[in-house]
């Protein structure tokens, strides 16, 4: 997606004719508009996941099919991936650097996994 869609994406989300405040997911730390309810999507059979990274922390993530106000940083990889074909980048909160979760790309299709205690609002 170009940064361009993207910064249009994240106009729409901040236009209150668009969203209604009830469907807007905010970073917890700083408020910042993340994504909305209705980019909520169905990866694997089910849009909410849980899974332990190889420190044994155990995640709880949610698919959503953009993330506006989310930056993708790193290097893409599929190492550890816990959706099998897919490579991974950290997903963080544009405003504060908050880590939100995970941007995840195929080459044909692409997700966030979002951790739901990052976001208010998610229900």
């Amino acid at each position: 997606m170009s940064q361009h869609a993207i910064a249009n994406l994240l106009d729409e989300l901040s236009e209150p004719s668009e969203f209604n405040d009830k469907e807007l997911l905010h970073c917890r730390c700083c408020q910042r508009a993340i994504t909305a309810e209705n980019f909520r999507i169905r990866v694997n059979g089910g849009h909410q996941h849980r899974y332990q990274n190889p420190s044994k922390q155990v995640y709880d993530v949610c698919c959503f099919q953009w993330a506006p106000g989310a930056t993708i940083i790193g290097q893409a990889t599929h190492e550890h991936s816990w959706f099998q074909g897919y490579c991974w980048q950290y997903a963080h909160c544009e405003e504060c650097d908050t880590h939100l979760g995970w941007y995840y790309e195929d080459g044909s299709d692409a997700f966030f996994g979002l951790i739901p205690d990052s976001l208010q609002g998610v229900g």
